[in-house]
């Protein structure tokens, strides 16, 4: 009974943390996460840095180790700079548009008569540089409004990408909750089924010793010794089942567990009202608005390809010139 009460309370502590990580998640938006680690940061991580591994770790250092060095959030998060970039080609469009273009060639000729034959001299011959260049400069002044439908477009893509990146975190956290109760479940289930063992360990050796003195039959100790088996493949199991929680704690938080300690209860941090809950979740639940924000990107790209069809003026003006350094040598007989 005291095991089945056990368990039943590991996993109530278990769905209340997932619970808490929804809530958390659900109520704020990226600057409330970055705010609440950057305390954790400063409160648990910090101090853990400075008194050494052997300290025992709690659920905010394992969400502030996660936060920091999970692979896939780094992902995410190098996936939303290259979205960042997106606004920036499409405002460039406003700007004017300048080209040059510079030239110059090596040619050699040989000397020729002019008209008057040898009297009349010869033109110079030996090599000759010709130069040219010319400079454009040239500005749309309008696209078929597709700049300012590809500017609408960058932003909304850049507040989906936000919004994906806090689901991202939401799963991520929510993941190290999972992976951080799960080892301590698992733990207090070890300790259990050892506990289990001991005691059915000293049940057999008194049923044995019972039998020495004739107080029982050998059908009492086969039972003591089955139930004895019982709990030591009872304990192999949970101890398998630990080492499996232990793999995916490394996995998401980066690290292996560390003397992991049960979190303070989270009743707070949960809405008064399933109501209230629900229209929180509406409002701001990442994946909600990252579709919002995708279906406007959509739209706005819809409109950039009307402008396409649209006529487009622009005003363009042009320099140049070209030159050629000649030399003439005049021979006249006298």
């Amino acid at each position: 009974m005291a095991d089945s009460a056990t368990g039943s309370q590991l996993r109530m502590r278990r769905s209340g943390m997932r619970l808490r990580n929804y809530s958390i998640a659900t109520r704020g938006a990226a600057r409330v996460v970055l705010r609440m680690l950057a305390a954790w940061l400063a409160v648990y991580a910090l101090p853990a840095m400075l008194a050494g591994a052997a300290q025992a770790e709690t659920l905010p250092r394992a969400l502030v180790a996660a936060y920091l060095t999970n692979p896939t959030l780094n992902a995410e998060r190098a996936k939303l700079r290259a979205i960042d970039e997106e606004i920036s080609q499409a405002r460039s469009n406003f700007l004017p548009s300048v080209s040059g273009d510079l030239q110059s060639g090596y040619r050699t000729t040989n000397p020729k008569p002019k008209g008057g034959g040898a009297l009349g001299g010869f033109s110079a011959g030996g090599p000759h540089h010709p130069k040219s260049y010319s400079l454009t400069i040239s500005k749309s002044l309008f696209r078929g409004l597709r700049t300012v439908n590809a500017i609408r477009r960058a932003e909304a893509e850049i507040q989906s990408g936000r919004a994906s990146l806090r689901a991202v975190e939401q799963a991520v956290l929510l993941d190290v909750v999972t992976a951080y109760m799960d080892v301590v479940r698992d733990q207090a289930i070890v300790r259990l089924r050892e506990g289990n063992v001991r005691v059915l360990a000293e049940q057999l050796k008194a049923t044995k010793d019972r039998f020495e003195v004739g107080e029982v039959t050998r059908t009492d100790v086969a039972q003591a010794e089955a139930r004895r088996s019982g709990a030591i493949s009872q304990l192999s199991l949970a101890q398998s089942n630990l080492k499996t929680s232990h793999a995916s704690y490394q996995r998401v938080v980066g690290h292996p567990p560390n003397s992991l300690v049960e979190s303070n209860p989270i009743d707070s941090l949960l809405p008064g009202l399933l109501s209230g809950a629900l229209s929180l979740a509406e409002a701001e639940n990442p994946n909600i608005v990252a579709a919002v924000f995708s279906e406007e990107a959509s739209r706005h790209a819809i409109r950039e390809i009307i402008g396409e069809m649209l006529p487009e003026v622009s005003v363009e003006a042009t320099i140049s010139d070209s030159f050629e350094p000649s030399v003439s040598l005049d021979r006249q007989s006298e």
